[in-house]
C-alpha cells in the first residue's frame, strides 16, 4: 500500500513571514546579474580614471558588482587600502569600495 504523504497533507501551510521571504528569494534571482568579465584594456582605463580623479580631486561614479547587482556610488577618491578604493562621497561621509568589485567608472 503506498500511502504517499497523505499523513501530512492536512498539516501543510506557509507562515506570512516564511512566504515574504520565499518571494522575496525569487526576486533576488529574477534580478540577479552575472558578475561582468573584463578585459586588460577596460581595467586599464578605469585604473586611468580613478588615478586622474585623485590627482584632480574630482567626483567619479563608479559601477560596483555586489551581490548579484550593479550599484553606482558616486565619490573623491583619496587614498587606497589594501583592495579597497576610499574616498569622500556627496555628504562628506567616508566610504569604500572593493577594487575587485568595480566594473565601470564615469
Amino acid at each position: 500500500m503506498q500511502r504517499g504523504n497523505k499523513l501530512w497533507e492536512g498539516n501543510r501551510m506557509i507562515l506570512p513571514e516564511h512566504r515574504r521571504v520565499m518571494i522575496e528569494m525569487e526576486i533576488r534571482k529574477e534580478n540577479f546579474v552575472e558578475r561582468p568579465v573584463l578585459d586588460e584594456h577596460a581595467h586599464e582605463e578605469i585604473q586611468r580614471t580613478i588615478s586622474d580623479a585623485m590627482e584632480a580631486g574630482s567626483l567619479v561614479t563608479l559601477r560596483v558588482w555586489k551581490s548579484g547587482r550593479i550599484e553606482e556610488v558616486s565619490m573623491v577618491p583619496k587614498w587606497v587600502r589594501v583592495d579597497v578604493l576610499k574616498g569622500h562621497d556627496l555628504a562628506g561621509k567616508v566610504v569604500g569600495v572593493e577594487l575587485a568589485g568595480i566594473v565601470g567608472v564615469d
